[in-house]
């Protein structure tokens, strides 16, 4: 469902082979809890969406998984900025319904 979406819309979208349960339950236990359903049900079809000019859209878990590691571990930011444990970070998600271009 989630690849036909992407793939109507206008642009080019580079999709990988789907996540492996594995990868979903590390980013989840490296989280403290379960990705939304709707992001699970996307990786679930493609581990990660990349566009046309090679830019993630959609990180792949391990992505995810790692650059929300890199962020809350990071000892600079975390002088800097409010702590980035209850945050979680997925670039280029957002809900997008079928039959639209844009989600809210």
């Amino acid at each position: 469902m989630w690849t036909d979406v992407i793939a109507a819309l206008p642009g080019m979208a580079v999709f990988r082979p789907p996540v492996s349960e594995a990868s979903l339950v590390r980013c989840a236990t490296i989280l403290g809890h379960a990705l939304p359903a709707d992001l699970v049900s996307l990786l679930r079809e493609s581990d990660g969406i990349e566009g046309e000019y090679g830019d993630g859209l959609i990180w792949s878990a391990e992505r995810i998984a790692s650059e929300n590691l890199e962020l809350r571990g990071n000892a600079e930011f975390a002088s800097l900025y409010m702590p980035f444990d209850p945050l979680h970070f997925f670039p280029g998600w957002h809900r997008v319904w079928p039959g639209t271009s844009s989600g809210g």
